[in-house]
Order: C-alpha cells, then structure tokens, then sequence
C-alpha cells in the first residue's frame, strides 16, 4: 500500500477496536472497493469510511473542524486527524453515510428496512429485477412517508422504467447531471420547476428528489421520489434515502453482471443466441401491433475454416472479434447484433422497409470488406474478410403465415436460404429472400 492513510487502515484493522465483521458488509465493501484502487484519494476515502462506522459504534468521537476530521479514541488521548485530500471537496461519502446501516435500524420501530434487508438476503436473488426495484421502492415510500417512488434505468444510451416508460422531462433533464458524476438533485418546492417539467408531475405542488443510482462512476439508473407536501428532507430521511438506494444500486449492477454472463457472447460481445431467440418474438409482436416492418440479416464470414487452417484457431477468433466490432459499429441504436453460432451472426433491424435494409446491410458488407485484420505475424501483414448476407423482411416475405412462431420460424429460414444463394453467387455480397436479388436501387 502506497498512502499513510493505507497505512491507517491496516493499523485499524489490527487494532482492538472491535468486530469488523459485525460492521454494516455494504461499508466494508465500499472500503475494500476504494482501498484496492491503489490510489492516496481513495485510501482517504477508505479510512474515512471505516472511521465513521467506528464512531457510530462508539469507539470513536468525531469531531469536524475546519482543517479536517478528527477521531479520537473513546477512553483515550489518541486521536486522528484526517485531512481532505488533494484536489477539492470529496462527493462520494455524502450520498452513501457510513454508519448508516445501524442507524436506520435502530429508528426502524416498523421493521420495514430490516425486512428489506432480510429480502435482499433471501428471497431477492430469485426475484426478477423489476419486483426487486418494487419492493424497494415500497420500502421508500413507507419508510418516509413519500407519495411515490420510479426507477427509470439507462440502456443502451436510453432511459426506461422496468416496465418500459419512457422517463418524464423532470427526470430526462438531469441526464447530463448525472452522467457527468452530478449529486443527487433535491427540488423542495415544484413551483420552481418549469411548466413543461410540472405538467407531467403526479401534482403541481409537492416535492421531489432525484437520485442518481451509480457504482463509483458508472450512472446506470436514477431514482425519481415524489411528494405532494411541500417540505424539505431531513438529514435522517436523506440517509434513509441513501442506503436504500445504495440497495437498488447494488441490485441493478448483479442484474446486469448476470445478463452479460447470459446474454454476451464473451469472445465477440455481441448478443448471445438465447438474447436473439428472445428478442425477435418481442420484435415481431411489437411489428404486429404497430404495422412496422422487422428486417432480418444472416451474415456468415466467408472461408471461415480456410483462415482457421491456415492462420491458427487464435487468428479465427481474432476474426470473429473483429467482425463483431464492426457490425455493432455500423448498425443503429436500435439493431440488434448477435452471434447465431459458429461464424454467423443474426442481425435485427426493427422498422427497416427493404429498401433501408439494402443500404443497411450493403455497408455492413463493405466496411468488413474494406477494413482488414492486421496479424501480428508480420509487419504490415493483414488478412482482408468478406461477409455473406441474406435478408428477409416481415411482412414482405411472410404475408399470410399464421402464428408468430410459425412467422419467426418462416424469417430465419428465408434469410437462412438467402445466405446460401449469396455464397453460391460468389460470396462478399447481399442477397434478399425471394428471387434471390436484392431490391433495385432507388433512381
């Protein structure tokens, strides 16, 4: 360890200062988070948390002063002085209090955190992400007697609620806020809203807190928390806030660790078959319910086992790799790339007519054609790829096919079959389903 405060931290836990494990375990986690960084700033951080957890146990008496913190020890003239670190006042143990833990449960005459947390040991990791979100969000609300609480998550540079909404303008206007490492917000009357921001609130007065849900710097949620009085939180309500977001934080990132185990292809990272198969039966029913098109290109890399034969397996995956990067490059936001088996990949391209395909799809064959993979084996050496593509569309292709299964099932097969007309043609091309000819080019 590099840092005096690194230093600090061992001689604590060596100390006789009490049960460290008998401390709050989302605390140490956030210690050891900050001590394995390696870093003087962090190590501060560290020491500071494990500090606080002391005091509030009673261990310690933290004095504030204007050039730092001061510990000292209960029963003893030793004390502590930590001073802020370099580089301007710290945000990070604001919003996450140490100590909280055992000070919310102790003013928990209802139970309901000590409930919640019982949950997250028990029966959460068998709840879905949403039911979980749920249950904290009805912690919040009757823990603080709130009006309501929403979660509104990021994916893929879009903000929905677990059930799919779209997050109001009060929320989406903070989103730069946050995504820069921005505090919570906290809005104690909603008179000072705009009346753009106001007209979709549950009421026009009250008050609301916006709360960002992060993981050191990654913001991948935000916690909406209304109230039709007007009052301003309490420091206490704004800890009980904190730890209980801290919670749903935690479960969205073991959520989404879980999705990449599950739905990442971890050589190529794009989307595994299993994410495929779920996602174009959603796709189909949403092109149903809103009469928009669901274009569907199989794209296989040509003479796959001749580089693996040649180059080594090594260099195959290289291939894959660089294929892969390069398709989830050139689509949209909203298409989906993912690895359908072997050297073939299924790509979804929601609302996409034909035409819009073939220029979609022409790209996606030229760019891999014009970006060749460079080895190590010898300077300047590089393999240049090409791309197969068959493409078919829902509903041009399948009119008439009854059932979404027997539609998606129809889907694969006809673009299966344009993939293979494509190779037999010479390979490095696109081919759509039917005749076997792409759509004319528009004049």
């Amino acid at each position: 360890m590099s840092s005096s405060y690194a230093q600090l931290i061992e001689r604590l836990l060596k100390a006789p200062t009490g049960d460290f494990e008998a401390l709050d375990s989302p605390l140490l986690r956030l210690a050891e988070e900050c001590l394995a960084r390696e870093e003087p700033t962090e190590h501060w951080r560290a020491a500071r948390i494990l500090l606080d957890a002391l005091a509030a146990r009673g261990r310690f008496v933290r004095e504030d002063s204007g050039e730092g913190v001061r510990y000292i020890r209960t029963g003893s003239l030793e004390s502590i002085l930590l001073l802020p670190p370099a580089g301007g006042p710290e945000r990070f143990i604001r919003p996450i209090a140490p100590g909280l833990a055992r000070e919310l449960l102790a003013r928990d005459s209802s139970g309901r955190i000590e409930a919640l947390l019982a949950d997250l040991a028990t029966r959460m990791p068998q709840q879905n992400l949403g039911e979980s979100l749920a249950r904290i969000a009805t912690t919040v609300e009757e823990s603080l007697g709130v009006s309501s609480v929403q979660f509104y998550l990021r994916e893929q540079d879009e903000w929905r609620s677990p059930a799919g909404s779209i997050p109001p303008p009060y929320v989406l206007g903070y989103e730069r806020h946050f995504l820069n490492g921005g505090d919570p917000v906290y809005i104690p009357d909603l008179q000072d809203l705009r009346e753009s921001e106001r007209s979709t609130l549950p009421a026009r007065r009250g008050s609301l807190l916006l709360y960002p849900l992060r993981v050191e710097n990654d913001t991948f949620g935000v916690a909406a928390v209304f109230d039709r009085r007007v009052r301003p939180y309490t420091e206490n309500a704004l800890r009980a806030v904190a730890f209980l977001f801290l919670i749903a934080a935690g479960r969205v990132q073991s959520e989404r660790r879980l999705e990449r185990l599950i739905y990442i292809d971890p050589l190529t990272g794009a989307f595994t078959r299993r994410y495929f198969d779920e996602q174009i039966m959603r796709e189909l029913e949403r092109s149903e319910r809103d009469n928009v098109p669901l274009t569907l290109a199989m794209a296989d890399l040509d003479d796959f086992k001749a580089i693996n034969d040649t180059h080594g397996h090594p260099v195959g995956d290289r291939a894959l790799t660089h294929v892969s990067g390069l398709l989830i490059q050139n689509v949209r936001k909203i298409d989906l790339v993912t690895r359908y088996g072997g050297e073939e990949f299924a790509i979804l391209l929601p609302g996409a007519p034909l035409e819009s395909s073939r220029i979609i799809c022409e790209r996606l064959r030229s760019e891999i054609a014009d970006s060749p993979l460079r080895l190590r084996t010898g300077a300047g050496t590089s393999l240049t790829l090409t791309l197969s593509i068959g493409v078919a569309c829902f509903p041009d292709h399948i009119a008439g096919s009854p059932g979404r299964d027997k539609v998606r099932h129809e889907l694969i097969e006809r673009a299966d079959a344009a993939l293979y007309e494509a190779k037999r043609l010479g390979k490095n091309q696109v081919v759509f389903s039917e005749a076997g000819q792409s759509p004319p080019a528009s004049s």
